[in-house]
């Protein structure tokens, strides 16, 4: 390895054509590192009708076997992706694994065997998030507790992560925050003429669109939003909501719009290629999790100039600056979502002036060639400091 070329191992146990916050933000950074002259790949778990390998763009993607469901499947992974590892070290200088699931376990004696260091990232925050998640069994625990001591580094993407890992006795020095990145010339604000035409182009109402995008699971609390919903398309009959995204959720959620009557005011559509398309033609974007990391959806709603709500949960606050470029409002709590998202369609001058400083926030703070970067002296940083005591 030279000063200028890192050679990187992104392991994670879902990616593409899974799509969801964790397999996006890997994807667009191994792709930024390499655009860098970096070589990365990724390995991930193989699922039915899936290549063992296979280029995504400039980004080799290796696939090892993961047959059956849940616990099996894990063991499956981390047997084949170990194998992988050690047969393959010389294609890397440093393992950055995304998740503190099993297949961490298997990036650390990999990193005994041949002094390989290994950065881990957590995900999202409370219940809902690796740490939490792990608690709950004994399985969970002992896994804490061998990646606390033999793990290089941990990655928070916020400060409740962060916290939470200093919690279960992690060093502080074993733990650095790196936000989440964001591509912000492909998410970029639209004009009005603009707007107009993507939504003729996507088939969308001419109404003003309130967008959510992301899992269509317990954590994202999607039907809060669905019957705050209700009350919104009783006062303003010009506005129609879109959920993009897929996940166990969604029959119970479609199953909900029918029984209260919303059929024509809201539309689902899953995983797309077209969300940037679908961001520039909406007005608003809501996000009403009960648990977050720093949400990509969130952050490419404010890269492309929207007004924006959360709740104040995760890394949302480090986001969002209530009053200033959304709103903040409390989780779990269906009338304060309605009265935000009323605030907003009752006041175009409020949500576009949150809108044009949600596009600045990004730019500061959230930009993937910023996040790239930071990744890159670290890994660098690392790999110093293991040659020298090595």
């Amino acid at each position: 390895m030279n000063n200028k070329s890192i050679k990187i191992c992104m392991y994670i146990a879902r990616f593409y054509p899974v799509v969801g916050g964790t397999e996006m933000q890997a994807h667009r950074l191994a792709q930024t590192l390499i655009d860098s002259g970096n070589e990365v790949f990724i390995l991930t778990a193989r699922l039915k009708g899936l290549n063992k390998y296979e280029n995504i763009g400039k980004l080799p993607v290796y696939r090892t076997f993961a047959r059956g469901y849940g616990f099996i499947s894990s063991i499956c992974f981390f047997i084949s992706s170990l194998i992988f590892l050690i047969k393959n070290r010389n294609k890397y200088d440093i393992i950055h694994v995304h998740l503190a699931s099993s297949h961490a376990v298997s990036a650390v004696i990999c990193s005994w065997l041949y002094s390989k260091p290994v950065l881990i990232k957590i995900g999202a925050s409370r219940k809902f998030g690796d740490i939490g998640t792990s608690q709950k069994t004994f399985i969970g625990i002992l896994k804490l507790i061998f990646l606390k001591k033999y793990s290089d580094i941990f990655i928070a993407p916020n400060d409740e992560i962060k916290k939470e890992l200093l919690n279960i006795k992690i060093p502080e020095q074993k733990i650095v925050k790196i936000v989440n990145g964001v591509d912000t010339s492909l998410f970029h604000p639209a004009d009005k003429d603009e707007r107009i035409s993507l939504k003729k182009q996507l088939n969308l109402p001419d109404n003003k669109i309130v967008t959510f995008i992301g899992r269509l699971e317990p954590q994202k609390a999607v039907d809060r939003l669905i019957l705050a919903w209700e009350k919104i398309c009783s006062i303003y009959e010009d506005t129609h909501l879109l959920i993009i995204g897929g996940g166990f959720q969604e029959k119970y959620l479609k199953n909900l719009v029918k029984n209260r009557n919303l059929s024509q005011k809201v539309t689902f559509i899953r995983n797309s290629d077209k969300i940037a398309s679908y961001l520039q033609s909406s007005y608003l974007f809501v996000l009403p999790s009960l648990a977050e990391g720093i949400s990509n959806s969130l952050l490419e709603a404010m890269s492309s100039g929207l007004a924006v709500i959360g709740t104040d949960v995760g890394g949302t606050d480090e986001v969002i600056k209530n009053g200033v470029n959304g709103i903040l409002t409390a989780p779990d709590n269906i009338v304060k979502l309605e009265q935000a998202i009323l605030d907003l369609l009752n006041n175009t001058d409020l949500a576009g002036s949150f809108g044009k400083k949600a596009r600045l926030t990004v730019e500061q703070n959230f930009s993937i060639s910023q996040v790239s970067g930071q990744y890159f002296q670290l890994y660098k940083r690392i790999i110093n400091e293991y040659k020298k005591t090595n």
